[in-house]
């Protein structure tokens, strides 16, 4: 990357780079968090009030599996949401980065650790990287004080807006519906056996 925003009075503190490595988001000492468009070289979004702030990028695709098949990777949509932690606040603030509004702000647990992860399975059998997409089950967590982990699990619908977001919605809820009568039929059937 041979690109530079100028600032004297402000210092970066750390760069989170997305999983598709077209955006960068950096922290500064002036408690900002800027978002960089790493091919055009300038700045998209800059959020005001994130001292101290980590930050990551989660990508979620609309489809029904969670690692999708390399040969459909370019037919299905995806969306990337960017994860704001504040530890002293305890506030954690997602945006969505095709349209930079928030997606939802609730409160954490203070002095935590947010950590990101951008790398799959290494080590991985060749068959199983050129039938999958190699995504890391967990793009993101946030490690408490007392070691307890916290995923985030953001729908695709929040990428939505509109009639779309109507429908995608109501699809969303009947399948973890669908999901939790499998679940809850499986289990009634290894008590039955037993």
């Amino acid at each position: 990357m041979r690109n530079g925003i100028f600032d004297g009075q402000r210092h970066g503190t750390t760069v989170t780079i997305s999983p598709d490595r077209r955006l960068a988001a950096f922290t500064d000492s002036l408690g900002r968090v800027a978002v960089l468009d790493v091919t055009k070289g300038c700045v998209i979004r800059l959020f005001k009030g994130c001292r101290d702030a980590q930050c990551a990028f989660v990508q979620i695709f609309d489809a029904d599996n969670k690692k999708p098949q390399l040969s459909v990777i370019k037919e299905i949509r995806r969306a990337l949401f960017l994860i704001i932690y504040n530890p002293k606040k305890g506030l954690i603030d997602i945006r969505l980065m095709q349209r930079g509004s928030r997606v939802a702000v609730f409160t954490a647990t203070k002095n935590g650790k947010l950590l990101y992860n951008t790398c799959g399975l290494t080590g991985a059998e060749k068959n199983y990287t050129h039938k999958k997409l190699n995504l890391p089950e967990f793009q993101c967590v946030l490690i408490d004080p007392d070691g307890k982990l916290k995923k985030f699990n953001i729908p695709f619908y929040y990428s939505l807006e509109g009639e779309h977001l109507e429908r995608s919605k109501d699809l969303h809820i009947i399948r973890a519906i669908r999901d939790i009568i499998k679940k809850s039929s499986n289990f009634s059937d290894d008590i039955k056996e037993e």
